[in-house]
């Protein structure tokens, strides 16, 4: 993996969103994507998420873009998301 990896999306309703601070104080999010390829991790880094925060919620259905990468395990790194609709809530 390098610098040529090329942004993928993902579409899907958002599951088991949780916001985090980082040592800063600065909010960052994780949270699962139920995409027609199975299940996807996502994490929203603070300088994204700032200006996703009242874009990304749970149980609405995004489309994602972002590069995946392995932090441990393969997530997609998020990088701009739009809504596509309000799925339904567990």
């Amino acid at each position: 993996m390098g610098d040529d990896q090329e942004d993928e999306q993902v579409v899907g309703p958002v599951r088991n969103l949780v916001e985090r601070r980082n040592t800063s104080g600065r909010l960052w999010a994780e949270f699962g994507l139920d995409s027609a390829d199975g299940s996807i991790s996502a994490v929203c880094f603070p300088r994204t998420y700032s200006q996703l925060e009242d874009t990304i919620s749970e149980g609405t259905i995004l489309a994602v873009t972002g590069r995946f990468a392995d932090l441990g395990v393969r997530v997609l790194v998020v990088h701009d998301a739009e809504v596509q609709g309000e799925g339904t809530r567990p």
